[in-house]
């Protein structure tokens, strides 16, 4: 019989399988974005939500950091990755400049936090190039990752071919590929603490990221999460966003008095210049 975490998994993938088609899906955005410019709404979450006015009375509230993974591997020109890692090429790590600029943003967020750091761990999606940027600011922060599977639903790749589980290991369900799984992440990433995955089934991006706000709100607490640029696009409605390697976008969530959910996007950050590569993969 399939596990209560399979059967999760299974509903959400059915639900998924009902959401509206493209178009329906595009028109709806467009009247949101419409809608958002006038000041109405901010669609968010995966709801529609009002925006919080200026003088909106909160009953809680908590900032919410999305920091972005650092180089990719694949991404550097000239690289092979693709053909010599098939059944991993939706998983690529980052590379060593990647570890040296994620070390020198992990300073400046120490710097601009100093003791006021409100958070106790690190939220991250279970893709390896998220963890490995998220192990540097681990090392730093003094403070552990919990793997979270909905943080990596917003990746290009993984949107396209779904998230699910085979054989109790996450995948991509078309395709059946397998992601690492803690252990194998762990056994990468010496240098970081792990505290064990979230429990919760939820397979997609804007609910995980809810359900995580929720939790800080009321614990009083602040949320750190280390993602990709898609999902940092798709929260701030700004699809032509600039997202470098390493960037901090900062939201804040709050819930009324009347218990409705507000997310509103406060700005991106470049806290370090990454240098871009040329056609050869040299520095430009």
């Amino acid at each position: 019989p399939a596990s209560p975490r399979h059967s999760k998994y299974q509903e959400n993938q059915e639900r998924a399988e009902l959401r509206p088609g493209p178009e329906r899906t595009a028109i709806r955005h467009l009247l949101l974005v419409r809608l958002s410019l006038l000041g109405l709404l901010i669609p968010c979450l995966g709801r529609t939500l009002p925006h919080p006015a200026a003088d909106m009375a909160l009953k809680a509230s908590c900032e919410v950091m999305i920091v972005r993974h650092a180089e990719r591997l694949d991404e550097v020109p000239g690289h092979t990755w693709y053909k010599e890692q098939r059944d991993r090429w939706f998983d690529p790590p980052i590379t060593e400049e990647g570890f040296a600029h994620a070390e020198a943003v992990a300073e400046e967020m120490l710097k601009e936090m100093g003791s006021s750091r409100n958070f106790e761990v690190i939220h991250c999606s279970p893709l390896l190039r998220a963890v490995q940027t998220a192990e540097v600011l681990s090392e730093r922060f003094n403070c552990p990752i919990q793997i979270v599977p909905g943080l990596c639903e917003c990746a290009a790749a993984v949107k396209e071919q779904g998230l699910g589980v085979q054989d109790g290991t996450l995948c991509l369900h078309r395709s059946g590929l397998a992601l690492q799984t803690i252990e194998e992440l762990k056994s990468i990433c010496t240098r970081a603490t792990f505290t064990e995955e979230h429990p919760t089934a939820i397979n997609c991006f804007e609910d995980a990221v809810a359900m995580l706000c929720e939790q800080a709100c009321a614990d009083q607490k602040s949320v750190c999460v280390v993602s990709h640029r898609e999902g940092i696009r798709d929260l701030s409605m700004r699809q032509g966003l600039s997202t470098p390697y390493c960037c901090v976008a900062t939201f804040l969530y709050g819930q009324t008095f009347s218990n409705e959910a507000t997310l509103q996007f406060v700005g991106c950050r470049d806290l370090v210049k990454f240098q871009k590569r040329g056609p050869y993969g040299d520095r430009v």
